[in-house]
């Protein structure tokens, strides 16, 4: 009985010394699979202020999401807003880079060249910029070299577009006010569409609407020149003041076309371009790519496809604009 007792004390004994043996191995496994994961630091470089251009930083986040990144997880945001004044976008973007983040991700050409011009190892990533390889950005689109990419518009080429559009709304619009920009791309679109009027029959008037004293000067050069008709550059200036020139035209009972649907939320008539808010989800697996390891100079800079044609119904009963039903059946959103 003494050797049976015996016999089962050194089994017990020999089992705690395995279940400790299997414990210990085992800590390192888990202490491993508890290791916080890494958190990447994107930062944000915005032409516009927090409330004017919030709401398409929010498709971009929302893309990060889908992709696994959620913000205070594996992820965090440095935000920088220059509140539409274009002097302060190289003191931001220094900014970012003395907080060493590990992408700058920035929506507009202005935004890109000062991110460009603070950094040449930081990545940048960059949504619907204009004609990138005229603005010096990237060296071309299949390869872009250094450490910018993204997605690009061509703007001159959707001018011509804009324009046939808004004749074909309002025939009568052959002087047509044109809301220009101090952004180097303006001039570019500008010519673009003064080459296109001449096509098309169409005199225009270069305008500035930056600020709301000028709003009431530019209304009496309107009608002291009788335009008929009001054609939004696409540039981050106009964007940025895009309810107060929405305004401006319900002002001058102009029929217009702008370069985005969201002027059309401040009651514009009509746009045509690129659908922003999917270009802002999209750019988002750029920004992946390169969190993974990849090297912006391998990444492509892909143009969009996807285009968009509002309607505003409302301002158009307001304005005494007949939609045709063939013009409407081409809209992809219609506002009634």
């Amino acid at each position: 009985p003494d050797n049976g007792g015996q016999g089962d004390r050194m089994n017990n004994r020999r089992k705690l010394v395995i279940a400790l043996g299997v414990n210990i191995l085992a800590a390192p496994f888990f202490c491993h699979a508890q290791r916080p994961e890494k958190i990447h630091i994107v930062g944000i470089l915005a032409f516009g202020n927090a409330a004017s251009v919030g709401r398409l930083y929010e498709f971009f986040t929302q893309g990060l999401r889908k992709l696994g990144y959620v913000e205070g997880k594996n992820i965090a945001f440095e935000r920088r807003f220059a509140d539409g004044d274009p002097d302060r976008l190289a003191a931001l973007a220094a900014e970012l880079v003395q907080k060493k983040v590990d992408v700058i991700f920035t929506p507009t050409t202005v935004s890109a060249r000062a991110a460009r011009q603070a950094t040449a190892t930081i990545p940048i990533v960059f949504a619907n910029v204009d004609d990138p390889v005229a603005s010096g950005l990237i060296a071309s689109l299949a390869r872009p070299g250094g450490n910018v990419t993204g997605t690009a518009v061509i703007q001159q080429e959707l001018s011509a577009k804009r324009l046939q559009v808004l004749t074909e709304i309002s025939p009568k619009s052959s002087r047509i006010a044109l809301v220009v920009s101090s952004e180097p791309q303006a001039a570019a679109q500008a010519t673009e569409i003064e080459r296109a009027a001449k096509i098309l029959g169409v005199t225009v008037l270069p305008i500035r609407i930056g600020q709301r004293q000028e709003y009431g000067q530019e209304l009496t050069r309107l009608r002291t020149w009788r335009a008929n008709g009001l054609y939004v550059l696409a540039t981050a200036e106009n964007y940025n003041n895009r309810k107060l020139i929405a305004e401006f035209a319900d002002s001058a009972r102009l029929p217009a076309i702008f370069p985005a649907k969201d002027y059309l939320d401040f009651g514009g008539l009509v746009s045509y371009g690129i659908d922003t808010q999917f270009m802002f989800h999209y750019v988002a697996g750029y920004v992946d790519k390169i969190l993974k390891g990849a090297k912006p100079a391998d990444l492509p800079v892909e143009q969009p496809m996807r285009f968009e044609f509002a309607i505003n119904m409302r301002t158009a009963k307001a304005l005494g604009v007949k939609i045709s039903n063939s013009i409407l059946v081409r809209a992809d959103k219609v506002i009634e």
